[in-house]
Parts: structure tokens; sequence; C-alpha cells
């Protein structure tokens, strides 16, 4: 049985303490050495892996490990594996660090709670959570105002913070082998010059985003940063850029490679038009055009269509093609209609330039096209939050939360993150916002939600510190830029989607 599978088809890489985790393999390293586990013990540790914090029964760990007609003592052979998985990790019965016994029910992975100066990423299932306290007082109304505004203002600092900000300080504690490969997609051109097309820049650039962020290589910047930095830029959809615009974003995002070209709609608007996208891959170290392709094909089709374009892409960077299971979860993520795939992305863009009441009038519609569309309803969330409207937004992030069966491990986490802020649940939203911008820390939409929801939980001292330690500013500067925006403190995050 392949567990590694089960936890992430993305080759994701998960931080235990002094250990490096490839879930994909069940390969563990510790200060870039392999340490060598047996392989049932390595299962064992990728079965727990899925549940961090929670008790995984023995009967769960038998289900696992074993096929249905094995005939082994279970018991006696679950407890050796245990122990030889311990003594891998220097751990203990008596004093554990990573692994607990639970008499007479099973075992638990302790979540590490220790401050770190090296981030690292933990892993868990869409909807699994481990169990958190959930009981903290809520801050004054001024300071939470203070941090939420402060956290939504700080955007307008990005490129100071980057240039005055070491890389390293917010990159992965990744060897440096295994550092994926920073991409931005700027967007696509359109050249259609018609009023039903204009939903499919964001389209194409969320799905290539996806399909490529699918491998544990490249890491797509997310789209509400690629937003900011072309309004902080004036940069606009081009089929390529000169070395001067390409250092400009490189100095913005971090990016080493940026995607960009146009696109066309061939018909008269119904589902059997064509649609032709052109992409150029550039390097914006040396400006080189590192491959440009053309891909045609039905509108219907366009998942198709750009699967297709993420497989020469990565085979240009050497990047390995993705597994039958990662293909199968994007096409999972599109909406079965696609006049609500239309819809979703059209309010994605309203969302994005800060059009809340069109972005809800918009996924209201997505929602009614496609009930089980779990990111439409979490956009719809978002909607109504940014709006006040907390009951409905409740509703919504509910609705998302109980569809997030199939999703990849960062868009569950994100869903799970803002229903737990309706919830009001602000522990168990602060655990997965830390989560999300461990896992993603080059992505400044998580480090802002962590410190929004610290705010709300009253720790207004640790809203300042993630502030200050993702954007290398100091607290008075935070509060000085309070003037510099004014749009609303619930600027929502939205999962990227297929």
């Amino acid at each position: 049985m392949n567990l590694a599978s089960e936890i992430s088809p993305h080759e994701k890489f998960v931080r235990l303490g002094p250990f490096l985790i490839d879930v994909s393999s069940g390969e563990v390293q510790k200060d870039g050495q392999r340490v060598r586990i047996p392989d049932q013990p390595t299962r064992l540790l990728l079965a727990l892996l899925e549940k961090p914090g929670e008790i995984v029964t023995r009967e769960e760990l038998r289900t696992k490990l074993w096929p249905d007609d094995t005939n082994v003592e279970f018991s006696h052979s679950i407890h050796a594996a245990i122990n030889k998985l311990r003594h891998a990790l220097g751990d203990s019965h008596e004093e554990p660090q990573f692994i607990e016994t639970i008499p007479r029910r099973g075992y638990r992975l302790v979540l590490q709670t220790s401050a770190t100066t090296q981030p690292g990423v933990s892993s868990a299932t869409g909807a699994g959570i481990g169990q958190f306290a959930s009981a903290t007082r809520r801050a004054a109304v001024g300071v939470a105002l203070l941090l939420m505004l402060a956290a939504l203002t700080i955007a307008t600092l990005h490129i100071k913070s980057r240039i005055e900000s070491p890389t390293a300080a917010s990159a992965p504690s990744l060897p440096p082998s295994l550092l994926p490969r920073r991409v931005v997609i700027v967007g696509f051109k359109d050249l259609s010059n018609r009023n039903d097309s204009a939903w499919l820049s964001t389209a194409v650039a969320e799905m290539l985003s996806t399909e490529l962020g699918a491998s544990a290589a490249l890491q797509p910047v997310s789209g509400e940063d690629v937003a900011q930095m072309k309004r902080e830029l004036s940069i606009a959809e081009a089929d390529s850029y000169a070395q001067q615009t390409l250092r400009r974003i490189q100095q913005n995002s971090e990016a080493e490679l940026v995607v960009t070209g146009s696109l066309m709609r061939i018909g008269i608007g119904s589902p059997k038009d064509r649609i032709r996208v052109d992409i150029h891959l550039q390097n914006t170290n040396t400006g080189q055009t590192l491959a440009s392709l053309s891909e045609t094909g039905r509108m219907v089709q366009l998942f198709d269509l750009i699967s297709d374009a993420g497989l020469q892409l990565r085979k240009q960077l050497g990047v390995a093609p993705l597994s039958t299971s990662a293909e199968a979860e994007n096409r999972h993520a599109m909406p079965a209609d696609s006049s609500a795939q239309r819809l979703y992305f059209s309010g994605l863009q309203k969302l994005r330039e800060f059009d809340y009441l069109g972005a809800n009038q918009v996924f209201s519609q997505a929602v009614a096209a496609d009930p089980n569309d779990s990111l439409a309803h979490e956009a719809l969330s978002a909607a109504y939050s940014a709006i006040g409207f907390e009951r409905l937004a409740a509703e919504q992030a509910k609705l998302a939360f109980d569809l997030t069966k199939g999703l990849n491990y960062e868009q569950g986490l994100q869903i799970e993150g803002r229903y737990y802020e309706t919830k009001h649940e602000w522990a168990r939203a602060e655990e997965t916002y830390r989560r999300l911008a461990t896992l993603s820390p080059q992505t400044i939409e998580f480090s802002l939600r962590l410190a929004h929801v610290q705010g709300l939980s009253g720790k207004p001292s640790e809203a300042l510190a993630t502030l200050g330690a993702r954007f290398r500013i100091r607290p008075k500067t935070v509060r000085e830029s309070i003037s510099l925006r004014h749009h609303s403190s619930n600027s929502p995050v939205i999962p990227r989607r297929s």
C-alpha cells in the first residue's frame, strides 16, 4: 500500500523537529543526512503524519499497514514497529518528543509548539487538523482593529521589505537541492476583445498555477500576491518582458521564473468555441526565454489544454510529470458545470479588484450552478465576510468545509482556516494559518491571516511579531502604515484551484 500517495500526491516535505520527511518516498533526513528506517516503521510514520495531534487507533494502523488477508499478531507487530521508529528518531516511551502512546487506544504524533527560526512543513489530511485548545478570549476591539488594518496595509511595503530582507529569512529550511523554483504567472493578455471572455485570463493563470504547483520542484506565487505586485509595479499582461521589467518582478516576488503570454477565444460564444493560448517562460535573472509554446482546444476542454501546457513547461524545466493521483485531484477541483467555472473565475477577479459586492453576486450564481464546489462556497464566504455579513459567511464556510474531500492539502487548510475563523475558534484558526505560513513561507497572505487571528484572539504582541518577522519591519512602522490602505479588514485569501 502506498501511504505516501494518500498523504500528498504533490511530493510535499514535512518538518518534524530536526527531521525532514519526504512524504512521497518516505525518506527521512536529519541535517542533510538520510536516516535509515525500516519499511514498516516508515509507513507507520506516514500514517501518523496524516493526523498530527490526533489519536490514530491500532485498528486504523492495522488497516493501513497490512492487507485484510494478512495473518499476523497485529498488536505485537505494531508495538515492535513503534519501538523501531522511536529508536530511529531518538524518541522514548517515557518522555515522548514525537510519538505518544495513548493507553488502550493507539498512538498520537505530538505537535511541535516550540518557536523556531527554521520553518518546517507539517502535514495533515484535508479535514484532519489535530485537536487543539479552542477556548481563548477575544481582544479588545481597538487592538484587534489595529492588527487587522496593519496586516492589510503591510502589502504596500512589499518592495521595501524584500529589498531590505535577505531571501534566506523567508525561505523554507530545506537543503538547497530541494528548494523549489519560484514562479510568478503574471497573466495572459486577452486578444479576443469580447466581454464574455474577460474571465479567461484569470482562469488560465489560476489553472496553470495549480498545475505547476502540484510539483514540489516549483512554487508558483499566489494569485493575490501577483495582483498586488501588478498594482505596485504598474505591470500589464504582455507576451514577454524586457530585462528591466523582469528585474523589478524578481525584486518584488523573489521569483526566478516568469510565465506570461496571450489568449484568444475563437467562436460565437457557444460551448463549441475554441481557445488558443500562447505561453512564454522567461528567466528573471538572465532575461532569457526558456520556453514558448502554443495550445489550442475547445473551451469545454480547457482543463486538458492547460494540463498539456503544464506538462510541456515541466519538461522544459526538467521537472517530472505529475502522478495519476495528482492529475485526478486537479480535475476534481474543477467545477463540473462550465457556467460555474466561468462565474467562479469572474468572481475571483472582482475579489482581487476589491469589488466585494460584485464578487458576492457572481459567487452566489456560481454556487447555484454547482452546489458541490467547495472552493466556490469558500470564495462566497470570503465575499460575505468582506462586506460584513458574518452569519452568511459562516454558513458558506461550513458548506465549503463539508465539501473539502478531494482537494489538495493546501486548499483544504485554507478552507479550514476560514471555517474556524467564522466559528470564532481562534486557537484552531491560528494553528491552521501557522501551518499554511510554514508550508508556503513566501506566500504573504498566510502570514497576514495568521496575524489577523492572533489579534482577534487577544495576542497583539504575537501578531506584531508575526508581521515583524515576515516583513522585517518595526511595530511602529506597522502602525504608521495604517493610513495607506482603506480596504476591508476581512480581505480574503482564496485557495488556488486547478
